[in-house]
């Protein structure tokens, strides 16, 4: 797994547990939406169970509403100087969510992490049964407030684009320098557009049939990616029609998701999780032991011994017995 190369190169001494307690690692980016080309690099988004003491913290000494609680929510390790080099020259940069920041972030419509769910098979880079019990259970996680998300997404990009063309005309500059050939050649950033396209069709699907395919729509984004779709005005005028049909169909048509994620059925889902990987509480109770020292152990059986010293000799031939720890096993 990759994740174990960010733990040998880049990860802290108090990081490397995230390697053991690993669920999911998969490939996002424009490899999960069929759009790579060769010199795209590889974006990895890990999910890893909560340590035990931030599940359970009682169990450890800490005190609820008293203690600094030891949490975990998410590291990342993103830009040129945290991206490591894989064997195959591409480049990569990773973050990695606990399975509870990840629950969280989803229910509340997150678009970006929960395209991790519907990620394609083969973009799971590795999977424990955990890992995959969730993904079983995505779409659980889709609601309107979800659809709010995408589309708030891409109207934003949507504005970001407009702005730098605007910029671009005015000024002939451009904050990307990677993306200048973008504006010299199509007259805006058709990388940032083919995102625009791909929400819309991500959009499209989620009200329609309850379900989200990243690649659906890979030909007509690839083909905006190498600037064949067309220019920016027609580009504009598309997706702002595409947004405001959207809308109108959430208002007059049932849609195909619930107006918000169930709440507790995912409580219900994320505690089974949690309970698959550690065990319950009950059963762990059941199974916990009382810890005796070794101390404690030779100074009870001194106690036994010094009782057996004063019991009369009835051995034959006058033979003291031995303590029963001497005795042959």
């Amino acid at each position: 797994m990759i994740t174990e190369i960010f733990a040998k190169e880049k990860f802290k001494e108090d990081e490397q547990w995230i390697v053991k307690n690993l669920l999911l690692e998969t490939q996002m980016g424009s490899y999960a939406y069929g759009c790579q080309t060769e010199n795209s690099d590889v974006d990895l988004v890990g999910i890893v169970m909560d340590r035990h003491q931030c599940l359970f913290p009682q169990q450890y000494g800490f005190i609820l509403g008293f203690d600094n609680i030891p949490t975990f929510n998410n590291v990342e390790y993103k830009g040129e100087s945290n991206r490591i080099i894989l064997d195959n020259r591409k480049t990569c940069e990773g973050v990695w969510h606990s399975l509870t920041n990840f629950f969280s972030l989803v229910e509340n419509g997150s678009p970006s992490l929960t395209e991790v769910l519907f990620a394609r098979r083969n973009m799971v880079l590795y999977g424990h049964k955990i890992g995959f019990m969730l993904r079983d259970n995505r779409k659980m996680f889709l609601s309107m407030k979800m659809f709010h998300s995408f589309k708030g997404y891409a109207f934003m990009q949507l504005k970001r684009i407009r702005n730098h063309v605007k910029e671009w005309n005015e000024k002939k500059t451009c904050d990307n320098n990677n993306r200048r050939e973008y504006f010299e050649k199509f007259g805006y950033d058709v990388k940032q557009a083919y995102h625009c396209l791909r929400l819309i069709d991500l959009i499209d699907q989620l009200i329609k049939i309850g379900d989200l395919d990243l690649m659906r729509d890979k030909e007509e984004c690839k083909a905006m990616r190498n600037g064949e779709w067309g220019n920016w005005e027609k580009f504009e005028n598309y997706v702002s029609q595409k947004l405001i049909e959207l809308e109108t169909y959430v208002n007059t048509n049932p849609v195909a998701i619930p107006l918000r994620a169930p709440h507790e059925p995912l409580h219900e889902l994320l505690t089974n999780l949690i309970e698959e990987y550690y065990g319950s509480e009950g059963e762990m109770k059941k199974q916990k032991t009382e810890y005796i020292t070794a101390k404690s152990v030779m100074s009870k059986l001194e106690e036994i011994n010094s009782k057996i010293d004063k019991i009369p000799v009835t051995a034959p031939y006058g033979v003291k017995p031995k303590p029963f720890w001497f005795m042959p096993h």
